[in-house]
């Protein structure tokens, strides 16, 4: 999930899961992310058809007339959602710069939720992030 302020990243296994393998897993997408091409283009049209969703809907447009309207050094006045036009193909080098810039361990929160104790649940944090 996407905010103005936040984005969200969140699983759930079921109790029989091996939750030290998936924590393991979830882990190397924020250490070291495959940023593919392919997904890369995929998520771009992923974004376009959300885009086109939301024009015919009128909170939406109401919303962004707001924006547009606001004074222009504020952060509410940004565009929030990419379309094809704003999302080119040959984002892969911005993508990474974002990555770079903002995916580190002092910006970010972890929560795990598990059966396991407070100890190993921080001692599995620490090991996989």
């Amino acid at each position: 999930m996407t905010s103005d302020e936040y984005t969200t990243y969140y699983f759930h296994i079921n109790r029989n899961g091996n939750f030290e393998s998936v924590l393991d897993a979830f882990s190397r997408f924020f250490i070291d992310p495959l940023l593919d091409q392919h997904m890369i283009n995929n998520e771009i049209n992923s974004v376009h058809s959300e885009y086109e969703k939301d024009l015919v809907i009128d909170s939406w447009r109401f919303l962004e007339l707001l924006r547009k309207n606001a004074y222009s050094q504020h952060a509410f006045h940004r565009f929030t959602i990419g379309n094809k036009l704003t999302l080119h193909s040959d984002i892969y080098k911005e993508l990474k710069s974002f990555y770079d810039s903002y995916y580190s361990s002092h910006k970010m929160k972890l929560i795990l939720i598990g059966s396991q104790s407070l100890e190993e649940l921080e001692n599995l944090a620490i090991d996989k992030f």
